[in-house]
This record gives C-alpha cells, sequence and structure tokens, in this order.
C-alpha cells in the first residue's frame, strides 16, 4: 500500500525532469497513484477468482468423492441384496427340485401298483409335473412311453377300445390285473400322451410338447388319434392299433418308423409331413389305408407291406425314393397321378386287388419286375423318364399302358399276359424289350409311335425287340418315327385294343 501510495508515484515521475510545474507533477503523481490503484485493484480481483475457482474445484472434488462413496455403498448393497436373492433362488430351487424329484419317484413308484385307481392318479401327476417344469417333459414322455410298451394282452373279445371283459390280463407285469381297469389306464396314458404332442388349432403352445421323441416300440394302442400331432422322432415298430389309426396331418420331424406295425382298423395319413424318412417295412393294414397328399421329403420305404384293404396313395407328394418291393396289395392300389421323381421300385410287389397308376410320373427309375397283378393293371397316361423295368412279370387279367410315354428304356422281357394289353397310342422314345415276353389274349399298339427311328444304334437287334407279329413301320411323313403293325402290316388284322381305364 505505501508502494501504491507514495513510492510508486515518486519513482515513476523523479526523472527525467521536464520543467514539470509543482502542480503538474502533483497532477501527474496523483495519475500514477490512480493506475498503480486500479492495477493493484485488478491484480486482487484476479486473485480472488482464483482463489473463488480453486475453491469451487475443491467443492466439486469433495462432493464427486462423496458421491462416488454413497454409489459404493449403494452398489455394495445393492450386491449384497443380489447375492441374498441368488441364494435363495438356489434354495429355492433346490426346494422345488427335491420336491419334484420327490414327486416323480412317487408317481414312478405308484404305476406299479396293483390298484387302478393308484395307477390313474400317477398318471395325471406325472402330466402335472411336466405340465409346469418343461425341462421334466421329455423325461416323464418317456416313463407314459414305457408304462404302454408294457406287457399286454388284450382280450380276445376286444375288438376296439370300447370292448373289453373283466378277465385278468395275460401275463408280464400285468398278470392278475382287471382287464377292463388295466385298459381304461392304458388309455388314460395313452390320451395323455398324445394331447401334449399334438399341436392345438391357432398354433397355441399352452398345452404343446414341441419337440418331443416319442419310442412306443411293441405296444398296444387303442383307437389312436394323433391328428395334427408334432414330434421330433417317433418309433411305432412293432405296435399293434386297435381300432382306427388317425395321422393327419401329422408332423414328424426326424425318422419316422411304423415297421411291423399292425394296423386293424382303417388307418389314416392324410397331409402328413415326414420330413426325414418314414419307414412301414413289413406293415400290415388289415383295412383300408389313406395317403392322399401326404408328403415324404426322404425316402418310403413300403418294403414286405400287406396291404389288405385298399391302399390310396393317390396324390401323394414324394421328394425321394418309393419302395415297396415285395408288398402285398390284397385290395386296390391307387397310386393316380402320383410323381416319383427319385426312383420306384416294386420289385416281387403282389396286386391282388386293381393297381391304378393313372396318370403317374415316374422321373426316375421303375422297377416292377417278376411283380404279379391278379386284377386289372392301370397304366393309362403315365410317364416313364427312367429306366423302366417290368421283366418277368405276371398279368393275370387286363394290363392297360394306353396314351404311356416311355421317355427312357422299357423291358417287357420273359412277362407275361394273361388278359388284354393295351398299348395304344404309347410313344416309345429309347430302348423297348418285349423279348419272350408271352400273351395269352389279344394285344393292341393301336396308334402307338416309335420315335427315333433313324438312329442306328437304337435300332439295332436286342435294343428294340417287339412281340410276335408285331413289326416298325416307317412313317411317310416323318421317316424319324413309326407305327407299329400287326403281320403284313395290315392292323385291321391285328388283335382287338383292350380298354383304357377299367369300368
Amino acid at each position: 500500500m505505501l508502494f501504491v501510495l507514495w513510492w510508486g508515484p515518486w519513482l515513476f515521475t523523479r526523472e527525467p525532469d521536464y520543467g514539470l510545474t509543482a502542480e503538474q507533477e502533483l497532477k501527474a503523481k496523483s495519475d500514477v497513484r490512480t493506475a498503480l490503484v486500479q492495477a493493484v485493484g485488478g491484480l486482487a480481483v484476479a486473485g480472488g477468482l482464483i482463489v473463488t475457482y480453486r475453491t469451487y474445484l475443491l467443492n466439486q472434488r469433495d462432493q464427486e468423492n462423496q458421491r462416488r462413496e454413497r454409489q459404493r455403498a449403494f452398489d455394495q448393497n445393492q450386491e449384497d441384496l443380489r447375492q441374498r436373492w441368488k441364494e435363495q433362488e438356489r434354495t429355492y430351487e433346490l426346494n422345488v427340485s427335491a420336491l419334484v424329484t420327490e414327486t416323480y419317484t412317487k408317481a414312478v413308484e405308484q404305476l406299479g401298483h396293483d390298484e387302478a385307481p393308484v395307477r390313474l392318479g400317477a398318471l395325471h401327476s406325472l402330466e402335472r409335473l411336466a405340465q409346469d417344469n418343461p425341462p421334466r417333459r421329455q423325461t416323464v414322455v418317456d416313463v407314459l412311453c414305457a408304462y404302454l410298451r408294457l406287457p399286454y394282452t388284450p382280450s380276445n373279445r376286444h375288438s376296439s377300445a370300447g370292448e373289453s371283459n373283466a378277465s385278468p390280463v395275460g401275463s408280464g407285469e400285468n398278470k392278475g390285473r382287471d382287464a377292463a381297469q388295466e385298459l381304461q389306464v392304458r388309455q388314460t396314458a395313452q390320451r395323455l400322451l398324445f394331447d401334449h404332442i399334438r399341436r392345438p388349432h391357432g398354433f397355441s403352445e399352452g398345452s404343446f410338447w414341441p419337440g418331443m421323441s416319442v419310442d412306443l416300440t411293441g405296444a398296444t394302442l387303442y383307437d389312436v388319434d394323433l391328428t395334427g400331432g408334432s414330434v421330433s422322432s417317433a418309433s411305432f415298430r412293432g405296435v399293434t392299433f386297435l381300432g382306427g389309426a388317425d395321422f393327419s396331418h401329422a408332423n414328424f420331424e426326424s425318422e419316422a418308423d411304423f415297421s411291423e406295425a399292425v394296423f386293424t382298423g382303417t388307418a389314416g395319413f392324410w397331409s402328413a409331413h415326414f420330413t426325414v424318412g418314414a419307414s412301414f417295412v413289413g406293415a400290415t393294414f388289415r383295412e383300408r389305408v389313406f395317403f392322399h397328399n401326404a408328403r415324404f421329403v426322404r425316402a418310403a420305404a413300403f418294403h414286405r407291406a400287406h396291404f389288405e384293404g385298399d391302399a390310396e396313395f393317390e396324390y401323394v407328394i414324394l421328394e425321394g425314393g418309393a419302395a415297396f418291393n415285395d408288398a402285398v396289395f390284397s385290395g386296390a392300389g391307387h397310386f393316380k397321378r402320383v410323381s416319383f421323381p427319385f426312383g420306384a421300385w416294386f420289385t416281387g410287389a403282389k396286386f391282388e386287388g386293381v393297381a391304378a397308376f393313372i396318370d403317374a410320373v415316374f422321373n426316375g427309375d421303375a422297377f416292377f419286375n417278376v411283380a404279379n397283378f391278379t386284377s386289372d393293371a392301370w397304366f393309362t397316361g403315365a410317364e416313364f423318364h427312367g429306366d423302366t423295368r417290368f421283366s418277368g412279370s405276371v398279368f393275370c387279367r387286363s394290363a392297360g399302358f394306353v396314351d404311356c410315354q416311355f421317355l427312357g428304356a422299357v423291358r417287357f422281357v420273359n412277362a407275361a399276359f394273361g388278359g388284354n394289353a393295351g398299348f395304344g397310342r404309347a410313344r416309345f422314345s429309347s430302348i423297348a424289350l418285349f423279348a419272350q415276353a408271352s400273351f395269352s389274349a389279344p394285344i393292341s399298339f393301336r396308334g402307338a409311335k416309335v420315335l427315333h427311328v433313324d438312329d442306328p444304334d437304337l435300332n439295332r437287334q436286342a435294343r428294340r425287340e417287339w412281340p410276335d407279329g408285331w413289326m416298325l413301320r416307317k412313317d411317310e411323313s416323318d421317316p424319324t418315327q413309326g407305327t407299329l403293325v400287326w403281320g403284313d402290316g395290315g392292323e385291321a388284322a391285328g388283335p382287338v385294343e383292350a380298354p383304357s381305364a377299367a369300368t
């Protein structure tokens, strides 16, 4: 302060001396003093601002430290709560798991009880347990399937699910049990199982258990209704289906095994979807079976299957091969407008009823070697794109190949025709062999055309051999194709053409 008021003005005005008067010198010192006071005041203000800002920063840091400390305390409290919740949840889960295990164990034990009401209660306990605990569903499904697989001898009077007598069940685990009561228990187990693997209308997930695997190998089932069912995999191998069996619109996500199964009533597979493969090898269908619009994404195996009633395969969708080797069709076999994309095998098949392949399309090979057609066989309008073989086949009655197109090789070597055989308006585009074929009744090729007759390799010996008495005559208008004529070329003298379809 002394410097500002006294020494500062004197220091800045003492020299050089410009001859100032006393008044002027006093004014100069006053001006210097004023400037110094202002400068000092500015420095004081700046210092105050600096001190204030530093104080603000210190306060902010203290507040941030306090906030962080409060946050750490809160986080620690929350972590403690989470740990307690986890401990409580683990304890609850352990208690629930123990209760579920106890319920499951008790229910499984009760399934072996001699009293039917106890077994029925056990089934419902298992069903409720699985409904409330999705991870347990496959286990419960396995138990239900295992119960249905237990040895069981139906009553001799039993012809459907609703008929039985009161005699004890025959043998095994169920020996001594009342047949009527055991039947009721089995029907309950079957209903509980199928109700949960059948997708409801509207695709509700409420009671539906998706992704289940079902193993009912060797079981005896009654009046099965699995319409709209959906399973991951299914084994019905060796199952006896008493009464009807309806699998319409069912979806099999993995392989479906019906081999050696016995269907005593009508069986329906309308619009069923087989995603991986379907095996009906050795299956027996006592009555009519329907596969209308069923879809086989991969192979469909019906080796040695026995169809005692009519077999309806009309409009079936095959995306893989279809094998019916050694199958027996005691009733009619209907394959109208079926498309076989990767081969059809009917080697050794027996058609005791009418065989109808009208308008069928064989995009791959078609093997009917040594097949036996006891009744009429109709292939009217069928298309054969691959290697077609009827060698050694026997046609006991009419054989209709009218309007057929043989785009690949066709062989009727050693085939036997016991009735009329009609190839009217058929088209032969490649190899055609009728060597050693026998005909006990009239045969007709009226209007049939042979293509590529100008191909020397295709028309040489042993590549095109026609039935005895028939010869190829080139068309005058188109030398690349010809017509089959009888004897010396007078077709009027030939046999009568067989009818094109059954009446």
